[in-house]
């Protein structure tokens, strides 16, 4: 029976007893890259950006710069420009990710070891010159993510595929014997 509805008065919703609350920086970059990652996964690069762009701005007015949500946002940035084609740009990003998760993280980490494995897939794309550095990020990513997660974990296969389309490609930089795996 619609006679016992609440009424709203003039059809004007209750304000919220939060309002004027922010929501906490967290929480926004959690939103923002979450929105850009169904905009990246369904093919909308530029929205993704957008988004991404929004959780690196709330990132850097309200964080620390080594803070692990940084990391993410330049992670999520760097697979954004890969996609898009930007591959010296992807590269940066996925070195400042890197860098954070090194420091925040440390070396055995599986999101470190994920972050060099990214950042060897940009660095492949940059051409010969940049292959040493590639095979090494890969390397190490593969050795970790084998280490911690183990052999068949979907990260340390992606790292282990990786590694070896690296080492398929025709380059006069690449040893094709290596010892030290």
């Amino acid at each position: 029976d619609d006679d016992d509805d609440e009424d709203f008065g003039d059809g004007e919703i209750e304000p919220r007893k939060n309002q004027g609350k922010d929501i906490p920086a967290r929480a926004t970059i959690f939103i923002l890259c979450s929105i850009g990652s169904v905009h990246e996964s369904a093919g909308n690069d530029e929205m993704a950006l957008a988004c991404y762009l929004d959780a690196q701005r709330t990132a850097l007015a309200q964080l620390s710069h080594d803070d692990a949500d940084m990391a993410v946002t330049f992670s999520h940035l760097g697979s954004v420009c890969y996609h898009l084609g930007r591959f010296s740009t992807s590269a940066r990003c996925f070195r400042v990710a890197v860098s954070i998760r090194l420091h925040i993280l440390g070396m055995e980490h599986p999101d470190t070891a994920a972050s060099h494995s990214s950042l060897g897939a940009a660095l492949c794309m940059l051409g010969p010159d940049s292959m040493v550095e590639a095979m090494y990020n890969f390397k190490l990513a593969a050795k970790m993510l084998t280490k911690h997660l183990g052999p068949t974990h979907p990260r340390s296969v992606v790292a282990k595929r990786n590694l070896d389309r690296a080492r398929a490609r025709p380059s006069k930089f690449i040893l094709r014997q290596d010892s030290d795996e």
